[in-house]
C-alpha cells in the first residue's frame, strides 16, 4: 500500500500491509498475535473529531463561541490537563455537561458523516484486520462516541477518554487525566499488559503527539 507514511525514532519508511496482501495462510490468521495500533484524529481522520461531536450536540454556532472562549482557559490551572491544549479540551468539554449520555454516544454516527477520513490509512486498518491482527483505536478523544464514529471499520478495542456522568448525563469532566503524550503510553502500557503477550506490533500516529506511544511498537509510522 501506498501513502504518506514515514516511521519515526530510526527513520526508516515502513510499509503498511496492502489489501493484496491479505491472503490469510493459517500461520498468518491471527495466531501470531500481531497488534496494530491507530491513533484517531489526525491519523485516520484529518482534523480532530471532538469539534464536530460537540457541534452535533450543541450546534455549530454554539460551538465555534464555545472552542473560541476555551481559549481563554489556557493558563488556568487544571488537574485533568498536561499542557495548554488539555486545558483548553476541558474547558470546551465543559460545553456538553447536561446532555442524556446516550444522545452523546448516538452523535458519534452523525460525525463520521462530516469528518474528512485519510483513506490510505484506513484502508491499512482493513488490511491489518483481514490479516487477523488484532486492531486497537487509541485516542484522546471522548470514548463516548467512538463505537459509533467507528462502526464501519473492523476496530477490537477502543480506548479513549472517559467522561464524568451523573444520573444517565455528562458532567462535562474527564474521569482521568487527558489521556494524551506520555499519559497515553503509559495507558496502552497498561492495556498490553493486561491483554497480551503480543507478537509483532505496528502503530499508526501523528507528530508528535503519539510518539511516546510509538515507542512502543516495531513498525511505527508517523502521519504527515
Amino acid at each position: 500500500m501506498n501513502g504518506p507514511f514515514a516511521a519515526s525514532g530510526e527513520n526508516r519508511a515502513e510499509k503498511a500491509p496492502s489489501v493484496a496482501q491479505a491472503k490469510l495462510s493459517p500461520q498468518r490468521s491471527g495466531q501470531d498475535g500481531s497488534l496494530a495500533l491507530f491513533d484517531l484524529d489526525g491519523t485516520l481522520t484529518r482534523g480532530d473529531t471532538l469539534f464536530w461531536w460537540i457541534a452535533a450536540l450543541i450546534g455549530r454556532t454554539r460551538a465555534s463561541a464555545a472552542f473560541a472562549r476555551a481559549f481563554g482557559r489556557l493558563r488556568k490551572p487544571d488537574a485533568m490537563a498536561a499542557d495548554w491544549r488539555g486545558r483548553v479540551k476541558c474547558a470546551f468539554l465543559a460545553n456538553v455537561a447536561g446532555i442524556e449520555a446516550g444522545r452523546a454516544a448516538q452523535a458519534g454516527a452523525s460525525v463520521r458523516e462530516t469528518i474528512r477520513w485519510r483513506a490510505p490509512v484506513v484502508d491499512a486498518l482493513r488490511a491489518h484486520a483481514a490479516l487477523g491482527h488484532r486492531v486497537v483505536v487509541i485516542t484522546g478523544a471522548p470514548s463516548i462516541y467512538l463505537p459509533a464514529l467507528l462502526a464501519h471499520l473492523p476496530v477490537d478495542a477502543i480506548l479513549g477518554a472517559e467522561l464524568e456522568e451523573a444520573d444517565g448525563r455528562l458532567t462535562g469532566r474527564l474521569l482521568a487525566p487527558n489521556p494524551v503524550r506520555a499519559a497515553k503510553r503509559a495507558r496502552l502500557e497498561a492495556w498490553i499488559a493486561a491483554h497480551g503477550p503480543f507478537g509483532e506490533r505496528w502503530g499508526y500516529g501523528n507528530a508528535p503527539h503519539d510518539l511516546p506511544m510509538l515507542t512502543l511498537v516495531d513498525h511505527a509510522i508517523v502521519i504527515r
